[in-house]
């Protein structure tokens, strides 16, 4: 019996554990709401930065380098991110295909407003 208890808690484990991993995949591939009239652009690059790029630890750096917004970071090279202190390739490589993908998101977005004005 209890061989069975630990072989149904595993499974009950591993579901919340795909559920968490789905939702996080998930909450990467929507689009950041830059529409937000609620939130600051502070909090809404707050908000990318734990939602989108999983990096919540950076966001004071980039504070305190007087990087708030997103007007700041849709140009910053790896070289900039190592200066003010993003000093793992990996964590460099994952916030410059967020930026990529913010990049992106803004051009469909400004394609979008243009023919909407048309």
């Amino acid at each position: 019996r209890d061989r069975d208890r630990d072989h149904t808690h595993h499974k009950t484990r591993s579901k919340s554990v795909k559920r968490r991993k789905n939702k996080s995949r998930d909450m990467r591939n929507k689009d950041l709401n830059l529409d937000n009239d609620k939130m600051t652009q502070k909090e809404m690059f707050r908000v990318w930065l734990t939602d989108h790029v999983k990096l919540p630890q950076y966001y004071e750096v980039f504070v305190e380098n007087g990087v708030e917004d997103f007007r700041m970071i849709m140009d910053m090279t790896i070289n900039e991110l190592k200066m003010i202190g993003v000093h793992t390739k990996k964590h460099q490589l994952q916030i410059q295909k967020e930026i990529t993908k913010l990049r992106n998101q803004m051009k469909r977005r400004n394609s979008a407003n243009l023919f909407d004005t048309v």
